[in-house]
């Protein structure tokens, strides 16, 4: 069983939705209207975590 954590945008902190476009995923936030790649959003939650990345 996958357990699913809700992501929030890091600039507003309101839970964003995602959003497949084509073969692309992204998150969109409804309050603040950002858009989101997955790619940037993962990098972010590693790097709030701690970890060091090198992307």
């Amino acid at each position: 069983m996958i357990i699913k954590e809700p992501l929030y945008c890091s600039h507003c902190c309101t839970e964003v939705k995602r959003q497949l476009i084509g073969s692309n995923v992204f998150y969109y936030c409804k309050n603040c209207e950002r858009i989101t790649s997955a790619k940037e959003m993962i990098t972010t939650i590693i790097n709030d975590n701690g970890v060091k990345t090198c992307a």
